[in-house]
């Protein structure tokens, strides 16, 4: 996967508003699929405390990426398999803004500023976990979501939501309406149905959660990759 599409998915958790997700640890498989001629794309999630990792094959090769996100310490590493490197870089402050495109101005959305996140009275269950439907209506596009309060915040995918349908990994960093909605509210959504402002639908389905304990080393670069230094190589363009 290219290294800007794998960055630029852990630039999209931190437009995202991710914040600690509780006390669940495991793993949650996703697929998300839309009407635009793509293939269902694949979704790994796993959550350990104030750590991430999301898992994701881009649809043309096939070829995995990953980024891990550690809120504790304000890191985020982007994995490269295919290249068998790693990159290492600070979040928060210009280190965030840098992430979002350069634009260290980008302000997240103020809380007034989110879409509506409106409840129903339907309720239903979900892989053994209770889900309440919850509406969404934002710049003309409409999602319905069957979200828990049993596995935490969504930390969230940027425009690997809505938009995911136009091919490929996201070229923005900006969060669906429907991931601001959620930020912070403390809810996971493990079905989601909507059309956005173009007409096009687009789905995602959780098909399965595993609590379980996971080893550190899953949000460490694995043994034997090499770090790729992005500063040093944007340094000898100078020379």
């Amino acid at each position: 996967m290219h290294l800007k599409s794998v960055f630029t998915l852990g630039a999209a958790i931190l437009a995202a508003g991710a914040v600690h997700a509780d006390n669940f640890e495991g793993k949650v498989t996703m697929t998300m699929s839309s009407d635009r001629g793509k293939q269902p794309q694949t979704i790994n999630y796993e959550i350990k405390g104030q750590a991430l990792r999301v898992d994701m094959a881009a649809q043309s090769s096939g070829h995995m990426g990953a980024v891990i996100m550690d809120f504790g310490k304000k890191q985020m590493t982007i994995l490269m398999p295919q290249q068998h490197m790693y990159m290492t870089r600070p979040f928060g402050g210009a280190a965030a803004g840098a992430a979002q495109g350069g634009n260290s101005q980008a302000p997240a959305a103020a809380a007034g500023d989110r879409p509506s996140l409106v409840p129903s009275t339907e309720k239903t269950t979900l892989l053994g976990y209770p889900c309440t439907k919850y509406t969404v209506t934002d710049k003309g596009a409409t999602t319905q979501m069957w979200v828990t309060d049993a596995l935490g915040t969504f930390w969230g995918f940027g425009s690997m939501g809505a938009n995911r349908g136009r091919g490929g990994m996201p070229g923005s960093s900006a969060p669906a309406g429907w991931e601001q909605a959620l930020s912070g509210k403390g809810f996971f959504p493990l079905k989601i149905s909507g059309t956005d402002a173009s007409g096009h639908t687009f789905s995602m389905e959780v098909t399965s959660v595993s609590k379980q304990s996971i080893d550190d080393s899953e949000f460490q670069a694995p043994a034997g990759f090499r770090e790729f230094n992005l500063g040093a190589m944007m340094g000898g363009f100078g020379h």
